[in-house]
């Protein structure tokens, strides 16, 4: 009987341990489990960082360096009105009476940040092209286009380059736009000019006596109310 009892006892003892040694194995499974899963988030974490890291790169790849940004209408309005001083529209109707045809206004009014864009266009324009870039309308003090940041421009920048600077007219055109222009100011109008260089002077003669002043060298439609200059200003430049 005593024989019974003690083989008894041993089986619960084995029996006990088992149950044990299967709760360590469950626990240990699971203690792994738990420690796996910060890895697996710190791999989907650095898979996003990289797509970020990736993407300023596409983008900068398509700016082209030194280009002032103008997020508004490209090109802008040319015949902006309501921007531009009151007097400056009865001058060039005035002009027009006294001419006695009909005007071609290139240009009223335009914002100074629209005509810091495009001046950053004609000078990258020019310079890839070889050209001087830094002569311009009170440009003597001015700073111009950082070239060592324009060394090579890549097929998506030339392609914007050329889209813009055709847009400007710089691709035919040389007169390069002021560095700091007085279109801001609401007093400046641009007007094709004529051909004919004797007509040209008169029309030049007809526009001063109308209140517009022709003033900037080697800009030919150029014209400002001649009022808002200094007084000693000449006005027959041509």
């Amino acid at each position: 009987m005593l024989k019974i009892k003690t083989l008894n006892i041993k089986i619960v003892i084995l029996m006990l341990g088992f149950i044990l040694l299967i709760l360590f194995i469950f626990l240990n499974l699971d203690s792994n489990n738990t420690k796996q899963v910060p890895v697996v988030s710190v791999v989907k974490i650095s898979k996003i960082e990289d797509k970020q890291d990736v993407l300023p790169i596409e983008v900068s790849e398509k700016e082209i360096p030194e280009l002032k940004k103008w997020v508004g209408e490209d090109p802008y309005p040319f015949l902006d009105w309501d921007n531009a001083k009151p007097e400056l529209h009865q001058a060039v109707k005035l002009f027009e009476d006294k001419w006695g045809k009909k005007l071609n206004i290139l240009q009223v009014y335009r914002p100074a940040l629209y005509g810091e864009h495009i001046r950053s266009v004609w000078e990258i324009w020019r310079y890839v092209n070889d050209k001087s870039f830094t002569e311009g309308h009170n440009c003597k003090y001015k700073t111009h286009i950082d070239i060592s940041k324009i060394s090579e421009l890549n097929s998506t920048q030339k392609s914007r380059l050329i889209r813009e600077a055709s847009i400007h007219g710089f691709i035919k055109g040389h007169t390069p736009p002021s560095c700091d222009s007085d279109h801001s100011l609401g007093i400046a109008v641009d007007i094709v000019p004529p051909v004919d260089s004797v007509e040209y002077r008169d029309w030049i003669r007809v526009a001063n006596e109308s209140g517009l002043c022709h003033y900037i060298s080697g800009d030919m439609p150029h014209f400002a109310l001649q009022k808002y200059l200094p007084k000693d200003t000449d006005c027959f430049v041509r």
